[in-house]
């Protein structure tokens, strides 16, 4: 494989944030998303604490393995209009999809784009997945520092194999590879958080507020803590390699993290949000241009969605009627 391809992404990127400070006036997503995030499964080895989507949660969701066909499909089309990143995970584990692999080079071949990875590690069988040079970034969820607090937390009795899972690939990975890791915030592990940023000092890390929507996420809800700054505070902390600290800002360009990304389901469907149900979707990708989709999906004034939303930028109103006007 070429691997000046893969390191030459750094400059595009650099390139791409450039151009992002100039186009407040007309940002890129009033033209198309920056990244795909796309459900090639819906399942999961783990039955975290806030999790809405497990089974028996409050999303209900149904389960399934989206088609080769489907998926190609998708990855294409997007290579055609041009996308920055393919993520391909949503609400299943990325390392339980045999594909993993294959949908990196699908993106190379197919694309000019990068692959983002997000796991929980757990799956210490099919570590090797997460080893290709175009996994631009890859971030482990390991939201504890002790085995006790990760069975309440993710639901089983998997810390040391996502450990192990962790420092096997910082020490296989390409070159090219780069290594995060997020720790969700809930009632049982905020006496965990300081051990934690000092057990993975040296590479980036995040601390995550439960992001939650009243009356539609009830289980991540449920796993709130009852009071203290991870309560009240929305915005995650950056743990820098070098250790300083920083608390997350939305651009001025953006209204909340996903406002670059157009999500697809495992059936097919297109998804208003990677955190809500599949209830609030724009069609089938075989049945709606995704372009099209992305231009009604952004035009979000009153989706419920967005109003429950506790990580949108307070004034995401005006924001959105500033470049949209009255009708978005």
């Amino acid at each position: 494989m070429n691997m000046c391809r893969y390191g030459s992404w750094y400059l595009r990127r650099f390139l791409w944030r450039i151009r992002q400070t100039k186009q407040v006036i007309h940002p890129s997503w009033l033209d198309r998303p920056f990244n795909i995030q796309i459900d090639t499964h819906n399942y999961c080895n783990l039955a975290c604490e806030y999790c809405n989507v497990k089974d028996g949660a409050s999303f209900n969701l149904p389960r399934g393995r989206m088609s080769d066909d489907i998926l190609w499909y998708v990855i294409k089309y997007w290579g055609k209009h041009g996308i920055g990143a393919v993520c391909p995970y949503v609400n299943g584990e990325p390392l339980l999809d045999e594909r993993l692999l294959k949908i990196c080079d699908y993106t190379v071949e197919h694309t000019n784009a990068i692959n983002i990875i997000d796991t929980n590690g757990s799956v210490w069988r099919n570590r090797h997945l997460l080893v290709h040079p175009n996994a631009k970034t890859v971030r482990f969820t390991i939201s504890a520092n002790t085995k006790e607090t990760y069975r309440k937390v993710h639901g089983k009795d998997l810390f040391k194999d996502a450990i192990n899972t962790f420092w096997w690939f910082n020490e296989n990975r390409y070159p090219t590879q780069d290594l995060r890791l997020h720790f969700i915030v809930t009632k049982n592990n905020m006496n965990e958080i300081e051990d934690w940023i000092k057990r993975f000092k040296g590479f980036q890390r995040r601390v995550f507020p439960l992001h939650r929507m009243e009356g539609i996420q009830k289980d991540s809800v449920n796993a709130l803590p009852e009071k203290g700054f991870w309560r009240e505070n929305e915005r995650p902390l950056i743990v820098h390699p070098n250790e300083k600290r920083e608390l997350h800002q939305l651009h001025s360009y953006e209204m909340c993290q996903g406002t670059w990304s157009i999500t697809v389901s495992w059936d097919g469907r297109i998804i208003h949000c990677t955190d809500a149900p599949y209830k609030y979707n724009y069609g089938h990708v075989y049945e709606v241009d995704m372009m099209e989709a992305w231009q009604k999906r952004i035009r979000r004034l009153n989706h419920p969605a967005c109003e429950a939303c506790t990580v949108k930028r307070p004034d995401w109103k005006p924001f959105l009627r500033k470049y949209l006007g009255e009708t978005a």
